[in-house]
């Protein structure tokens, strides 16, 4: 196998580890060869503790000032950089990058397409895959996530389960439960069945709407279609998503009439729930 970077004499101390500077040997084209090479042959990486921690394989690499160390591996097409970290026993792999000052460690594993940025913190045994982290998002314990966007300040964690959603916000999502095709924002508070409910295709742009508890005990709403149209409100209330809805479908007596009655079996479900609708 052709080496494709060197250990240089560079090295740095963190966490009691001992990491090297790397330097190419030779071209790496990340986006396929039809382009430019993005790392040249002589050009300085990032920092890594062994040759355990970067694959000479594919088109993976450590760049500017960030780490990969313990047993941590970095390898198919996985990019880290900016003055992120990657240690202990986690994963990075496939086109994932992670950059900004994030953190992956634990055994995490980060593969796919995803893209952790910002303050994003991915650690335990959590696993994301072809989704977003970004804001000071974090995901743990045994999270799994997939074609998912987080960002704001939220937290993941316990067994949950979420899928094709979309989570911002000081949202928390813990314990044992499976959440899809949902947009979660704000202080959402979920952590068993019960506590959200998503309706696919709903509205005449055929998105989906979720109805979810917080923490302070109000249900709220989101329903990308309204706030489109009106986008100085969430609903924070089955209420306002009331009102919301009348204007938005003023003009369409079908779809004013199906709100209506959205809201009304909302307030059925949260029955025991509901405060302040």
């Amino acid at each position: 196998m052709k080496r494709k970077y060197i250990l240089t004499e560079n090295t740095k101390e963190i966490d009691g580890h001992t990491l090297y500077q790397i330097k190419a040997v030779k071209d790496i084209y990340i986006n396929g060869e039809d382009e430019e090479p993005e790392v040249e042959s002589g050009e300085l990486g990032g920092w890594i503790e062994s040759e355990e921690n970067l694959s000479h394989k594919g088109s993976c690499w450590v760049d500017n000032d960030s780490c990969v160390y313990g047993k941590a591996k970095v390898y198919g097409g996985g990019i880290i950089s900016g003055d992120a970290i990657v240690c202990e026993n986690a994963e990075v792999c496939d086109r994932a990058s992670v950059h900004g000052s994030s953190k992956i460690r634990g055994n995490a594993v980060v593969c796919g397409n995803s893209s952790i940025f910002e303050f994003g913190i991915v650690e335990g045994d959590a696993y994301v895959k072809n989704s977003s982290v970004s804001g000071r998002s974090k995901i743990y314990g045994h999270a799994y996530v997939k074609e998912s966007i987080l960002y704001g300040d939220t937290r993941i964690c316990g067994n949950t389960h979420i899928e094709n959603s979309e989570i911002f916000g000081f949202a928390k999502i813990y314990g044992d439960i499976r959440v899809k095709s949902a947009i979660l924002y704000d202080n959402a508070d979920i952590s068993k069945p019960g506590d959200y409910f998503s309706i696919n295709g709903f509205g005449m742009s055929g998105k989906s709407v979720t109805f979810f508890k917080s923490d302070d005990g109000k249900v709220k709403t989101s329903l990308p279609e309204l706030y489109e149209a009106y986008p100085y409100a969430f609903a924070e209330s089955v209420n306002s998503f009331k009102s919301i809805a009348a204007e938005c479908y003023k003009r369409d007596k079908i779809w004013a009439d199906r709100a209506s009655m959205l809201a009304e079996f909302a307030e059925k479900y949260f029955a025991e729930k509901c405060i302040n609708k």
